[in-house]
């Protein structure tokens, strides 16, 4: 199952870069409303705590050089 493995790789990747939050993937795997929305909570907390705003717009096109997402593909951007 990807998802579970992507889970785990969240997890590792935060725990390498001294995030000191474990990743419930058990629980969050089980889809229950309550210990999705509380991790989420956790997460806005987080992002929010540690986002820093440096003025520029983001263009993803660019940073993919030129190149336009699937995304953009479904919408017929």
């Amino acid at each position: 199952m990807d998802h579970i493995s992507n889970w785990k790789i969240l997890g590792t990747a935060w725990k390498s870069l001294g995030v000191d939050k474990p990743v419930p993937v058990e629980r969050l795997t089980k889809a229950k409303f309550q210990d999705n929305f509380e991790f989420l909570q956790w997460f806005f907390k987080f992002f929010n705590a540690n986002y820093v705003d440096d003025g520029e717009e983001y263009d993803a096109i660019a940073a993919r050089g030129g190149e336009v997402g699937c995304i953009f593909l479904l919408f017929g951007y």
